[in-house]
């Protein structure tokens, strides 16, 4: 049996609207928490299997380009920091990949390139935000 609809007219204007406003369906209707009920809760947006998944993937990519950035670095600038930095990025990440082949080793695999990709991504911000200020002072 479903409930009659409700309409509703707001004035917030100094004379009435012409036409009825409908209010929105509320969220929380009883048929719809009963289906969800169901179903066993909530379904995610992105599922953990996925995303576990495409993760060796990207840091054999992230690898790529660590390695690839630190070599157009080096031989634009000669800067031996950034050849470093780049193979041991690519270094700690294709260790990551292959930690991350074997479900045995998989969780320090994940470990491994969570903590290199944060590091390397706090590294880049820093320099980043140095550049900035940098130019600004320049400038």
């Amino acid at each position: 049996m479903t409930a009659p609809v409700v309409t509703t007219t707001y004035s917030l204007l100094p004379h009435p609207p012409t036409t009825a406003l409908r209010p929105l369906p509320s969220l929380l209707r009883p048929s719809l928490v009963a289906r969800l009920g169901r179903r066993g809760g909530r379904t995610a947006l992105l599922r953990c299997a996925a995303v576990s998944e495409v993760a060796p993937a990207a840091s054999a990519v992230y690898g790529a380009l660590l390695l690839g950035g630190g070599a157009f670095a080096y031989v634009r600038s000669g800067s031996k920091g950034s050849i470093y930095g780049g193979l041991s990025g690519s270094a700690l990440m294709g260790i990551a990949y292959y930690l991350m082949q074997s479900p045995d080793t998989k969780a320090i695999g994940d470990a491994v390139g969570f903590g290199s990709a944060f590091l390397f991504a706090c590294v880049f911000g820093t320099l980043h935000s140095l550049l900035l200020h940098v130019h600004e002072i320049q400038f």
